[in-house]
């Protein structure tokens, strides 16, 4: 174990040294609180409104030559009026809080895969009875707010998969 001794050690720069040096610019003021706001639309409230809001499937199977049904092409709109919603959430139902919500939801992770996950639920009436089993799904969301109400309209695109088609 090595020990130093007090005349061993480094001398401690004078007060007179550390004057000499250089100085920073000194700040008068810092802040006591550093306030920082986030928002952001939990995964709950996407689930709330498109679950809650009113949804519409229009589309169908595209038909080839023989009949047989390929691709399914759709729009799902789902429309959420946040005032018939208010008792679900703490915000004010308002058209200040719809556009938000729409300016948050829009491009949101987990609006895609939801999405998704409700159209292919509708495919096998959207295919009719010779439709695939397995779909590869696409969607492109577009997201506004009109009033107090959100509105998700969704262009949806499927591709079969499983090589059955017919």
């Amino acid at each position: 174990m090595n020990v130093t001794t007090p005349s061993e050690r480094e001398p401690i720069e004078s007060a007179e040294a550390l004057l000499r040096r250089p100085r920073w610019t000194r700040v008068r003021k810092v802040a006591l609180i550093r306030r920082e706001v986030r928002e952001y639309l939990p995964a709950s409230t996407v689930e709330v409104l498109l679950s809650e809001g009113e949804t519409v499937v229009e589309g169908g199977a595209e038909v080839v030559r023989d009949g047989a049904s390929s691709r399914v092409f759709a729009t799902l709109m789902i429309t959420a009026d946040l005032a018939a919603l208010s008792g679900r959430f703490r915000d004010r139902p308002d058209a200040a809080t719809a556009s938000r919500v729409a300016d948050l939801l829009d491009g949101h992770p987990d609006l895609e895969p939801k999405l998704i996950a409700r159209a292919r639920a509708r495919l096998p009436e959207l295919a009719g009875p010779k439709g695939a089993a397995q779909w590869t799904i696409t969607v492109e969301p577009q997201v506004r707010a009109q009033g107090s109400s959100i509105m998700i309209d969704a262009d949806v695109v499927a591709v079969p998969t499983d090589g059955k088609v017919g």
